[in-house]
């Protein structure tokens, strides 16, 4: 019986060490960047609303994702896909 209880804290030693591993490996969090809102080629009477949105990129090395967060203005769900696809394009600043 005793056996099985050391088992089960090797266990979870080890899994709470993958876990502190895992977590203080992650990539950290960038800064929040403000981007202009694209010209609204819309109707006049459509209100600009900013979202904050959050994207991925690649790390330096190729092997994580960095996030950025970055507020888009726009009027409608059809604008607001574009203007995240166009900060997509543009790359990470």
């Amino acid at each position: 019986m005793k056996n099985r209880h050391f088992i089960y804290i090797i266990v979870f030693v080890v899994a709470l060490g993958f876990l502190l591993l895992w977590y203080a490996g992650r990539p950290k969090q960038e800064q929040v960047v403000m981007v202009k809102p694209p010209e609204q080629s819309g109707s006049a009477g459509e209100e600009v609303v900013q979202r904050d949105v959050t994207l991925y990129f690649a790390s330096e090395t190729g092997e994580h994702l960095v996030s950025e967060s970055r507020q888009i203005g726009c009027s409608g769900e059809e604008d607001c896909v574009q203007a995240v696809v166009e900060a997509l394009i543009s790359g990470p600043v």
